[in-house]
């Protein structure tokens, strides 16, 4: 569940068509130095949701360290979103104003 805010914040939110695998395969194409934690997560919700496994305590301790990474690197990621955006703000707002000239 936490790749699906991750990938919103980072503009690759989840197609409705989209099933779990299909998602993670793209989220991997599109961020790669993130896919081992995506196809690890994918392929343990597989294994307890469709396979009726129960989740071993070193998966589910890998689990909960990604997800921690996750929401560190998602914070980080809507931060760096809300920077650019004020960015973005500031240079339409100067390019509407007059030109800045510095006094001689």
């Amino acid at each position: 569940a936490r790749c699906l805010p991750c990938g919103r914040a980072a503009g690759a939110p989840r197609k409705r068509d989209e099933t779990p695998r299909e998602y993670a395969l793209r989220l991997c194409r599109a961020f790669p130095r993130s896919a081992g934690h995506a196809v690890f997560i994918v392929e343990a919700l597989e294994r307890e949701v469709y396979g009726g496994k129960v989740l071993d305590e070193s998966t589910e301790r890998r689990l909960f360290e990604i997800k921690r990474e996750m929401r560190i690197s998602s914070f980080r990621m809507e931060r760096a979103l809300a920077l650019r955006a004020a960015i973005r703000r500031d240079r339409a707002k100067r390019k509407l104003s007059k030109p800045f000239v510095t006094p001689r």
